[in-house]
């Protein structure tokens, strides 16, 4: 059996005012799964007035994970709920109404 994907990440920051250099840190560490096609790509974009590098993701426009000359920035993963499904009990006689505790409920559109 294969091994369960993780869903976890986590991130923490250190204040300026613990450091050396007087500027805070930013450890991200948003867990992927390794696959094909990799869901990160390293990306450097140069243009006047903007220079940022980090990791980008399909579907996510820019970087999503890096810095450019002033700031850093990341995100975090969870697994999420990306369905819900409701199984209704309808009535026989007339399938407008669905059951609910103590009788039955009409349908609206």
């Amino acid at each position: 059996m294969p091994p369960t994907a993780l869903q976890e990440s986590n991130n923490w920051t250190i204040s300026g005012a613990l450091t050396a250099t007087g500027k805070p840190l930013l450890a991200n560490d948003p867990h992927r799964v390794i696959a094909e096609p990799s869901l990160r790509y390293i990306v450097h974009l140069v243009a006047p007035g903007w220079d940022v590098i980090g990791a980008g993701e399909p579907g996510l426009p820019g970087v999503a994970a890096g810095h450019n000359r002033q700031i850093a920035w990341g995100f975090t993963i969870f697994g999420l709920d990306q369905q819900d499904l409701y199984l209704e009990t309808l009535n026989p006689t007339d399938r407008q109404l669905y059951s609910v505790p103590g009788g039955w409920a009409r349908m609206k559109s």
